[in-house]
């Protein structure tokens, strides 16, 4: 987790974190490569911030991010188009768009709060959600974007290479 201060405000948040999916840290450079990818995960800022404060933070916490963690190669992040993000900070941040996942089902718990279908490593089925009260809901798809962390351009054409996704290169 980093934050973005203002003096001693805390105006913005971002969070990286391990995929939930076995798959989706494979997708990027195979199955050996899955502990070198990870997501970020949750990213906020005040709108009080000055214009490109997003796109300043996300460098700075890119760059931090090889520093405190060398092995990790690549961010993956997504925009859900179900609440209108189609990831324009992505865009603007020069991230490579890597496809877009597919609708699914996630659900409402009892207080309206959305979950998630695979919950504390558990794939959450429809009955099971169901018994616990939770309603189904259809969610659109997510935008995949890529950032690629390499501390060279040698090592980056390397990782560009070994990626399963075509970047245009």
């Amino acid at each position: 987790c980093y934050g973005l201060f203002d003096k001693d405000t805390l105006i913005g948040v971002l969070m990286f974190a391990t995929p939930c999916s076995e798959n989706v840290r494979s997708s990027i450079f195979g199955k050996d490569y899955k502990n070198s990818v990870t997501e970020l995960h949750r990213l906020h800022i005040l709108d009080v911030t000055p214009k490109n404060a997003e796109s300043y933070f996300i460098a700075r916490c890119l760059k931090q991010l090889k520093t405190d963690k060398p092995q990790i190669k690549a961010v993956i992040s997504f925009s859900d188009t179900t609440v209108g993000h189609e990831g324009t900070i992505y865009k603007a941040t020069n991230a490579y768009r890597i496809g877009q996942t597919g609708s699914a089902i996630f659900y409402i718990d009892q207080n309206g709060r959305l979950r998630h279908p695979r919950q504390n490593g558990v794939n959450i089925t429809k009955e099971m959600a169901q018994q616990r009260g939770w309603s189904i809901t259809k969610r659109g798809s997510k935008n995949r974007y890529l950032y690629i962390l390499a501390v060279s351009r040698k090592e980056k054409k390397e990782l560009v290479k070994i990626c399963k996704y075509d970047l245009g290169q």
